[in-house]
């Protein structure tokens, strides 16, 4: 898969894309609001044991540490991959560098 820019993103996936980067590197939790829904669930392995966090206790994780910006770590924001499902449903596979770390 070849990574994509993000300007070429249809414009209310390029809105989310922009949120969710954003989010991600300054935390603003208004923004955590309006790019995760509250019934969702994040899924992912740490340590290889798999790590499951709904929405809130994510988002109780997000305000307790430190934002990546706060910590000087540089922005490495990547759309991997785009798709459009239906009218109503897409899928959106970003990376971004987080604490040390690439995250997908």
């Amino acid at each position: 898969m070849n990574p994509l820019t993000i300007d070429a993103l249809p414009a209310e996936i390029h809105v989310l894309a922009r949120d969710y980067f954003d989010l991600m590197h300054h935390q603003d939790m208004d923004v955590f609001d309006r790019v995760f829904h509250p019934d969702s669930v994040l899924y992912g392995v740490v340590d290889g044991q798999l790590n499951i966090r709904p929405c809130a206790t994510y988002r109780e994780a997000v305000v307790a540490r430190q934002s990546p910006a706060e910590l000087g770590n540089p922005r490495r924001d990547e759309v991997l991959g785009f798709d459009q499902i239906s009218p109503t449903l897409a899928l959106l596979k970003m990376q971004l560098e987080m604490f040390g770390g690439v995250m997908q």
